[in-house]
């Protein structure tokens, strides 16, 4: 294994043992999504809802355990650069995006089938691709502003997932018929937005980690 390699797992498990106790919580929003997609039997708007609070919530919960516990101390002791550390830190926060993801999709989808409701697969991946896509778009923001503001003056950022997923559904909500029959379309074309939503993500999501590297560097 690679020294590169090492150093970023051990930083993960670091972020893991700090984010354990908050663990809890996610399961909170995930059976709020579950309660969401049983009332009105949308998957998509079940899974955007879950990673909606887990971006919300999820990221503020880690910086805070990080100053509660007073981990600067030691992370002083520990010989990782803290360009692993800013890393661990992203890939921890992707790596928890997907398994919220997964445990909020497979059971919507066996209650569903229990339910006797069809769900298409390009549905399936339209939720994942959207659910994932929008947890990082919200982490990406919200890291750099911890990382610069601190834990207190950086809790504003927790707030711009709501704020973006008001936002959203709004214009959603008001669309006219030419807006809806062009999303339409653009559904049809799965392959087409997979694409677009997995090239989106990767671009913002190392934007972000560089941002951080050097917001970091500045500060230490």
């Amino acid at each position: 294994m690679s020294n590169f390699l090492y150093n970023i797992i051990k930083t993960v498990k670091l972020d893991y043992l700090l984010g354990k106790k908050s663990i809890k919580y996610y399961f909170y929003f995930i059976l709020i999504s579950i309660l969401l997609a049983l009332s009105n039997s949308n998957i998509i708007l079940a899974t955007l809802t879950t990673m909606t609070l887990i971006s919300f919530k999820g990221i503020n919960l880690i910086f805070q355990c990080e100053e509660r516990c007073d981990i600067d101390r030691l992370y002083s002791f520990i010989p990782i650069e803290k360009f692993y550390l800013v890393i661990g830190r992203f890939i921890y926060s992707l790596l928890i995006g997907f398994f919220i993801l997964l445990v909020t999709i497979i059971p919507i989808t066996i209650i569903f089938s229990i339910q006797n409701i069809n769900i298409d697969s390009k549905d399936l991946l339209l939720s994942f691709l959207l659910g994932i896509t929008i947890y990082i778009i919200n982490i990406s923001i919200q890291i750099p502003g911890y990382y610069k503001l601190g834990t207190i003056k950086g809790a504003f950022f927790s707030y711009i997932p709501l704020i973006l997923f008001l936002i959203f559904t709004y214009l959603v909500g008001g669309l006219d018929n030419i807006g809806i029959n062009s999303i339409n379309i653009l559904l049809n074309n799965i392959l087409f937005i997979s694409i677009v939503l997995l090239i989106t993500s990767i671009i913002i999501f190392i934007i972000s980690i560089v941002i951080s590297i050097s917001i970091n560097n500045k500060l230490n």
